[in-house]
């Protein structure tokens, strides 16, 4: 985290994250097409993965880059681009593996794109912050005239503290509804590789108009913490609902849309 924060680093962290990202995937897509040892392609698998970092140095960028009230709406957009590519991208792959049978290929696009990515922010993304100092850069902008104070404390380590605490108790939620939700619609209620695909991408729909129409608008009318508050209580709730729907996939349905209407109103807040 700390190479980032050096002045003019955001763009070249960037870049080599997408491009180690692109090449490991790359090297997957080699070992999927030889039929190399599953432990080849795990070892691979984490070699890509200590590349992922270019998330929160693009945060990190955009709040460099932003004003105090464009960037929630900035980061908003950014959410609504990863939303954007849960939609396009399975159908996408779907397409691809029907037409060439092949997963190394699916894989191997994919690097393509990584690497496409990391091109573009090499040729086209501007350095912005490498006039500041660190400490500049780490002065904390007021988001909000909220008055609502961070339960854990109001000082600068209260706020950060709150926000690690928020992030992991969401992010335990979502984890298990990215990694069991599938599986629960498809054993309750008997959803094949294309039910849940059609409703995975529904519900990712969902998600991107959220965070394109309504996000910014719920914002500035109740504020930064109570958008979180809000969006927190919808993802709850809907995890809450997924539990309890047994018996109708209408009910399933409503409630996994209930969560992601939430999960992109609290995302962009944090």
């Amino acid at each position: 985290p700390r190479l980032p924060d050096k002045g003019g680093m955001r763009k070249p962290i960037l870049v080599l994250s997408l491009g180690g990202v692109g090449l490991g995937l790359a090297a997957q897509s080699a070992a999927l097409a030889r039929n190399a040892p599953l432990w080849t392609f795990l070892s691979l698998r984490a070699l890509s993965g200590a590349c992922g970092g270019a998330s929160p140095v693009a945060k990190a960028y955009l709040a460099d880059a932003a004003t105090g009230d464009q960037l929630p709406r900035w980061l908003a957009w950014r959410e609504a681009a990863a939303t954007f590519a849960f939609i396009v991208g399975p159908l996408f792959g779907g397409l691809l593996i029907h037409g060439t049978s092949s997963l190394a290929s699916v894989v191997g696009v994919t690097a393509a794109f990584s690497l496409l990515a990391a091109g573009i922010v090499g040729v086209f993304v501007e350095e912005v912050g490498a006039d500041k100092s660190v400490s500049e850069r780490k002065t904390p902008k007021l988001l909000s005239t909220d008055s609502t104070a961070c339960p854990l404390g109001s000082s600068l380590v209260g706020a950060i503290a709150t926000i690690c605490a928020m992030s992991a108790l969401e992010n335990a939620g979502a984890a298990c509804w990215d990694a069991f939700g599938a599986v629960l619609a498809r054993n309750r209620f008997g959803l094949d590789a294309r039910g849940v695909g059609v409703m995975l991408t529904s519900l990712a729909c969902v998600s991107f108009g959220v965070s394109t129409t309504l996000f910014d608008r719920v914002r500035r009318r109740i504020g930064l913490v109570r958008t979180a508050v809000l969006g927190l209580c919808l993802v709850a709730t809907g995890l809450g609902s997924v539990g309890l729907a047994r018996n109708s996939l209408t009910s399933f349905g409503l409630a996994a849309a209930l969560y992601q209407l939430g999960k992109p109103l609290y995302a962009p807040t944090v």
